[in-house]
């Protein structure tokens, strides 16, 4: 459609305002709207065995994909992240820490969190992906190839304090498309949700674009 969305901060971590540098205030955020230009954002497509599912910031497998899988929605509902936070912990705790399959320009690679992401934040205003561009009709591929409670509470540590693109067990690759491979029936999650489809599925860009509000 040739309207122009304007996005408003209302929801659990509020990622797509905050790539868009609106006020955390939905008043303020539609101020800001008002006088904002319109640019085109690039639409992602998740497409499995159901068919092709729409996002907006990313895609990912491993423990986070996990844990909405467990997640108990009333919990998010009513605490909103401390109840993602507490699942989170559980999981952790339990996780085997399964090799992920992906496949990208003819190779193939292994990790045990694997994420796709067309906006650089990640659960808040974390820059997993301090790369992406929305606009840019490239996707950014993180790859964390650790193993175990120990090394995933210091990659999520390093992700929180924005230094986890200097480990070792971090590969980051700027990509048209990704195969989220397997393991096949393994659980994904799509712009915070889990997704109706399972592993594998093949993530890239949309032909078509948003037209969206963007403050500059």
């Amino acid at each position: 459609s040739p309207a122009a969305l304007g996005f408003l901060p209302g929801g659990t971590a509020n990622l797509l305002a905050l790539g868009f540098g609106l006020p955390h205030d939905p008043v303020q955020a539609a101020a800001a709207l008002c006088s904002a230009p319109v640019r085109d954002f690039d639409v992602g497509i998740a497409s499995g065995p159901a068919g092709g599912i729409p996002f907006l910031m990313m895609v990912s497998a491993g423990l986070d994909a996990t844990v909405l899988a467990a997640l108990d929605l009333r919990l998010k509902y009513r605490f909103g992240k401390a109840g993602i936070v507490g699942q989170g912990l559980r999981e952790w705790w339990r996780y085997g820490y399964p090799d992920l399959a992906i496949e990208t320009g003819g190779k193939s690679l292994a990790a045990t969190f694997a994420a796709v992401a067309n906006i650089p934040y990640y659960g808040g205003s974390f820059r997993l992906a301090p790369g992406a561009k929305p606009d840019d009709r490239l996707l950014e591929l993180v790859l964390f190839q650790g193993r175990g409670r120990a090394a995933t509470l210091g990659f999520a540590l390093d992700v929180l304090r924005g230094a986890h693109l200097r480990r070792g067990d971090v590969t980051v690759l700027r990509v048209e498309e990704a195969v989220l491979a397997g393991p096949p029936g393994g659980a994904a999650q799509v712009d915070g949700d889990l997704c109706d489809d399972r592993l594998p599925l093949t993530v890239k860009l949309a032909p078509e674009r948003l037209r969206v509000l963007f403050p500059t």
